[in-house]
């Protein structure tokens, strides 16, 4: 009588697991999927909607074939070690494209037997909202830093060479005297104008360096409040005709730019022709006098996105400094190169405006490769 009563009990829970999975099934947003032996038993229609699959594709699936591989050895691990708290992995849809997902998986009796009930979760866009407020702290604690750091130093020197000049001012004047006009009283008067006129010079330098860092700072802010208009980019058009701007400083310079097919993306058209109009830029700017320059723009797409490459066989930049080349105001080469270290920063807010990102491979005295990446177009 006890077994049979324990029997009652094991069928009732089984049946409340069945009954509360298809009431999941039919109301849940996101993806919800039973698992025997790693296979798919059921499953809702979200879970098709976020892989791509339909529900028939779905049943009888190995349930790591919806894990990117960079994932697959944890999520494998959690299920061996039967891990039931949330976690997060990159999924893969069936049109090969990778995303951010949160599993939580919990053992449930199920039928007479025990199997894994699995919920899915694309928390894509959470974590590129996550991104891009960890990238505006970045963009805001620079600014502070330019702010309390850089403007400060040319101010120190108005501040510094203002008094100098005051005080040689006064030296003259006291030299003169009142109505003073004799040869000494003249001569006096005259070894002061070298001090007034260094002094000077170093004011006037100082607030040219403000009122770069300040028109830069606008530019910046500018930026991040201009309207986008995303569309389909024909990407070997509009990288031709970026190109072409530069036409007369590759002839001068003898450098050789070699374009292949590139494939299409998903972005603002001026935007994007600014990212490139800057790395090509710099790539002509940090050529090596002791070769002849050539410059590769390459392009491929996986998993969704549009990846572009420009390359160069320029000077090339040391480890130390990869990172800092996308920070407000640094410059490579100050005292050698021109403008105002803003390039490369407003070429990774843009990317980050349009869902997209920039990375770079490089070593010194062997030249650069900038990687860009944006959402493919649709085929």
């Amino acid at each position: 009588k006890l077994l049979q009563e324990q029997l009652i009990t094991a069928k009732e829970i089984a049946e409340e697991n069945e009954t509360r999975f298809k009431a999941l099934h039919n109301a849940s947003f996101g993806g919800i999927s039973i698992h025997d032996k790693g296979r798919i038993l059921e499953c809702n229609q979200g879970l098709a909607n976020l892989t791509g699959y339909s529900v028939e594709e779905l049943i009888g699936m190995d349930g790591l074939l919806l894990i990117a591989e960079k994932s697959r050895e944890m999520v494998i691990h959690n299920i061996m070690s039967g891990y039931e708290k949330p976690y997060e992995a990159f999924g893969l849809r069936k049109n090969g494209e990778e995303f951010i997902m949160r599993l939580e998986a919990r053992e449930i009796p199920y039928k007479g037997k025990q199997v894994r009930t699995v919920e899915f979760r694309d928390i894509t866009e959470q974590k590129q909202a996550e991104q891009q407020i960890e990238n505006k702290n970045k963009e805001l604690e620079q600014i502070v830093y330019v702010a309390s750091h850089d403007l400060r130093s040319p101010l120190v020197n108005v501040d510094g060479y203002g008094r100098e000049l005051q005080y040689a001012v006064e030296e003259l004047r006291t030299a003169l005297g009142e109505g003073g006009s004799s040869a000494p009283d003249l001569k006096a008067a005259l070894a002061a104008l070298p001090e007034m006129t260094d002094a000077l010079r170093h004011i006037r330098n100082s607030t040219a360096q403000m009122d770069s860092l300040l028109k830069g700072l606008l530019r910046m802010s500018r930026l991040g409040r201009a309207a986008l208009s995303i569309e389909l980019l024909d990407m070997n058009s509009l990288v031709n005709k970026v190109v072409s701007s530069f036409e007369f400083q590759l002839r001068e310079t003898g450098i050789t730019l070699e374009i292949g097919k590139l494939p299409a993306c998903q972005g603002d058209a001026v935007q994007v022709a600014q990212v490139f109009s800057n790395l090509v830029g710099n790539a002509v700017k940090f050529t090596d006098t002791r070769r002849p320059g050539v410059i590769k723009i390459s392009g491929s797409m996986t998993a969704g996105r549009s990846t572009y490459c420009v390359a160069d066989n320029g000077i090339g930049i040391a480890p130390e400094h990869q990172e800092n080349i996308f920070e407000l105001f640094h410059r490579l080469n100050p005292a050698e190169t021109e403008g105002e270290g803003l390039g490369l920063t407003i070429v990774r807010q843009i990317l980050s405006r349009l869902n997209g990102d920039i990375r770079i491979e490089s070593a010194q005295g062997e030249g650069s490769r900038f990687y860009v990446s944006l959402p493919a177009g649709k085929r």
